[in-house]
């Protein structure tokens, strides 16, 4: 039976008509998923909800009948262009990479605590998971409108603090300890790097406080500068966080900050915990929803850098920041079309496997091998770090051969990116590029095994996939290609691993 292939497209619970649509997952760019559809012209008031600088999301679920296949995309808005002419609405999308690449340190004050928050127990090593879900994706918390919302050079204690001990990059809290004759201690959030409010209007501060005993007692206390606008005294609970909050109205200068001050005496040293500030319109405290990472142990997180390029200037985009840093750790952060975000080995396998042939489910196929610099394939990389006053070079591969150049205005964060992504081209001189019926759950990283006439099998991954209606093809593109002759260990059942057959079976004598 043919099976009957269809998109839906909905803004909020708006349902779009649409004329085509495209989307592309491919894990060699960022965003990782990009999208367009093409609508007829609408009216003002659905337009409006596509304005990609309100935020706006669209929701996009294609499927097929047989078999039964359903996928959905969630994507932010990128582009609206309205077509006059023609009166169509072409929408263009991207996954949530896009908000990393928008998103920037707002200050006036380079971020240079970063190198503090390496582990206090002694190692050495840096977890790139808790720089990104804690330090990273703070800054990517809808609805905030402080500038320092996690701990950086803005926090400044007045006592002795330790960021995160124990746990490397936690990012969002900090602690202090004080006895029984210590005076009292303050941390001023942004006292150098004040708020931005509007003057007049009502806002609220929250802030994330737990203590190490029972009986502490803090004032929230708002400043203008030197000059307090409000504050009120706030309970902390034992060994648990609880979400602390203040209301203020704006004054006339325009600029705030946050003190959390500490005046009473416990009966022991006691230890105080203060992380993820943010700052709400209105009188209601904000609700903390920042994006989350999901874990996966295809990737070990510990990795060395030099503390310079762990700094985040102001104006510097999150994603420009991460990337020398993920390219050292030989890592790849891409958030999916559910919207969840993934740190993984930058060539990670993804379950299942996708078989394309000739005759069956292949309509159309180019087998392409190149020595042109396609982006896919090189011999040699070469990375240039320049951060204004010095410049390095990190290199590795065959001199006189083909060679990827890429540069960096940012600190070296020391050897090793460019031997790793010279490691990932490796296999990649050979690519095909598939048109077939479509399958919607097709995913880069995927294992691909595909059959053209007068040529072996090809065993390798999924780079990209690429759907688009109404033809309702999809484009594969594949990555690490290999010959593979019939009979052999890789194109049998994906349930068949190569531990589970005999020990005294080779590569070269398996049947």
């Amino acid at each position: 039976m043919p099976s009957a292939h269809a998109i839906a497209a909905t803004v909020g619970a708006t349902a779009l008509p649409l004329k085509s649509g495209r989307v592309v997952m491919d894990a060699s760019w960022s965003p990782y998923i990009q999208a367009e559809i093409a609508i007829p012209k609408q009216a003002s008031a659905v337009l409006d909800t596509l304005d990609p600088r309100a935020a706006a999301r669209v929701s996009l679920t294609v499927s097929r009948t047989n078999p039964a296949q359903s996928r959905t995309f969630n994507l932010g808005v990128r582009e609206r262009i309205v077509d006059h002419e023609n009166s169509d609405v072409i929408v263009k999308l991207a996954s949530d990479e896009a908000r990393l690449q928008d998103a920037s340190r707002v200050s006036s004050m380079v971020d240079d605590g970063a190198s503090s928050r390496q582990r206090t127990d002694g190692n050495s090593m840096l977890d790139l998971r808790n720089l990104v879900n804690g330090y990273v994706f703070d800054h990517l918390v809808p609805g905030n409108l402080t500038r320092n919302p996690s701990v950086s050079v803005a926090w400044v204690c007045s006592a002795s603090a330790v960021v995160a001990a124990g746990s490397s990059f936690a990012g969002q809290t900090i602690y202090f300890d004080r006895g029984v004759a210590s005076a009292a201690v303050s941390l001023d959030i942004g006292a150098s790097d004040e708020d931005e409010v509007t003057p007049g209007a009502a806002y609220t501060y929250s802030v994330d406080l737990m203590a190490s005993l029972a009986g502490v007692s803090v004032s929230l206390v708002v400043y203008d500068g030197t000059t307090i606008i409000n504050s009120a005294t706030r309970t902390v609970l034992a060994s648990t966080w609880s979400r602390q909050s203040i209301g203020f109205t704006a004054p006339t200068s325009g600029r705030v900050h946050l003190r959390v001050y500490w005046s009473s005496t416990p009966s022991a040293t006691t230890r105080l915990h203060v992380g993820r500030l943010a700052l709400a319109s209105g009188t209601t405290a904000l609700t903390w929803a920042r994006p989350s990472l999901v874990a996966d142990s295809s990737i070990t997180y510990d990795f060395t850098a030099n503390p310079g390029a762990l700094t985040l200037p102001p104006g510097l985009n999150l994603w420009s920041y991460l990337e020398p840093l993920l390219q050292l750790a030989g890592a790849r952060l891409y958030c999916d079309e559910a919207m969840a975000w993934h740190l993984v080995a930058a060539d990670a396998v993804q379950s299942g496997q996708l078989i394309l042939n000739k005759g069956d489910n292949v309509t159309d196929a180019t087998d392409t091998i190149t020595r042109e610099s396609n982006g896919a394939w090189w011999e040699a990389v070469v990375i240039r770090y320049d951060d204004g006053t010095t410049v390095k070079y990190d290199a590795a591969g065959k001199p006189g051969g083909l060679t990827l150049r890429l540069d960096y205005d940012r600190p070296f964060p020391g050897a090793g990116a460019a031997a790793r992504l010279l490691a990932r081209s490796q296999g990649r001189g050979r690519v095909f590029d598939l048109k077939a019926i479509s399958n919607y759950a097709a995913t880069p990283g995927m294992a691909l095994s595909a059959s053209l006439p007068d040529t072996d099998t090809q065993t390798g991954a999924v780079l990209a996939v690429e759907w688009a209606w109404p033809a309702d093809e999809m484009r594969v593109t594949s990555r690490g290609l290999i010959d593979t002759v019939a009979g052999s260990w890789a194109l049998q059942s994906t349930g068949l691993t190569w531990s589970a057959v005999g020990t005294s079976v080779t590569w070269n004598t398996y049947s």
